[in-house]
């Protein structure tokens, strides 16, 4: 660790994970609205030095998740509250596309002011912040 000393505790767990043969490993945490957590853990018998290869594990971690989820069904947290819209998923579908609001409007045949409406309705139906997590987590839902 750099710059903080390890307390016993921690030194002991690391020593027991060594002895598994653990070297290396990561975690990739995954969050949905509502609240629900998930984390998904890699380990390694060798040092991941790999970009490639840690990548990989990255990638393989958010599929298995993924497929366990669509296997086990969501909980009712995972669960959108109120669906989505066709307009708001069409706007989200083009936030993706890196589009503006003016953008959308023009597309669209609608004004910016009625494509922000719809994008901030999506944020607050998600419970995110920015347009950029909720069109991240429409991906992650399955909307798109």
């Amino acid at each position: 660790m750099l710059g903080k000393e390890q307390s016993q505790a921690q030194i002991d767990f690391n020593k027991w994970v060594a002895s598994l043969g653990i070297v290396d490993g990561f975690a990739v945490p995954i969050h949905y609205p509502g609240g629900d957590f998930a984390q998904c853990v890699s380990v390694a018998d060798h040092p991941i030095e790999n970009p490639n290869e840690r990548l990989a594990l990255h990638t393989a971690s958010l599929y298995v998740h993924q497929r366990c989820r669509m296997l086990g069904g969501l909980t009712e947290a995972s669960s959108v509250k109120s669906p989505l819209t066709p307009r708001e998923i069409e706007c989200l579908r083009w936030v993706l596309q890196g589009k503006s609001d003016t953008d959308i409007a023009k597309i669209l045949g609608i004004s910016h002011t009625t494509v922000h409406f719809h994008i901030e309705r999506v944020k607050k139906k998600l419970g995110v912040k920015t347009r950029t997590q909720a069109a991240a987590m429409i991906v992650t839902l399955g909307y798109l």
